[in-house]
C-alpha cells in the first residue's frame, strides 16, 4: 500500500523519544506504525491547518459538503471486512 509519507516510526519508539519525534513531524508527515499498520499520522501543524481551509472551502460548495459530510460520518455496524466472532472458535 503507498503511503503519503516515507517515513515511519513505531509507537514503542515514540514513546521513548517524543522530542525528537515531534521535532522531525514539524517539517515532514511521520506514520506511527502498531501491529503492522499504519493507524495515525503526524502531520506538521502548517499541513494540517492547509487541509482544514481546503476542507472548509469545500464546505462553501453545495456539492462537495455533501461529499465531505459522506466521508468524515461515523460508520454505524462493523466494518465490513471485520470477521463474524472475535472468539478461539473463530473460523479464519
Amino acid at each position: 500500500m503507498d503511503h503519503p509519507f516515507t517515513e515511519t516510526i513505531t509507537a514503542s519508539a515514540l514513546l521513548r523519544k517524543p522530542e525528537k519525534t515531534l521535532e522531525a513531524a514539524a517539517t515532514r508527515s511521520i506514520g506511527i506504525e502498531q501491529n503492522g499498520s499504519v493507524p495515525a499520522v503526524l502531520v506538521p501543524a502548517h499541513e494540517y491547518a492547509s487541509l482544514r481551509a481546503l476542507v472548509g472551502r469545500a464546505m462553501q460548495s453545495a456539492g462537495m459538503a455533501e461529499i465531505i459530510r459522506d466521508l468524515t460520518a461515523a460508520r454505524p455496524g462493523p466494518h465490513p471486512h471485520s470477521p463474524e466472532r472475535y472468539d478461539d472458535d473463530a473460523e479464519a
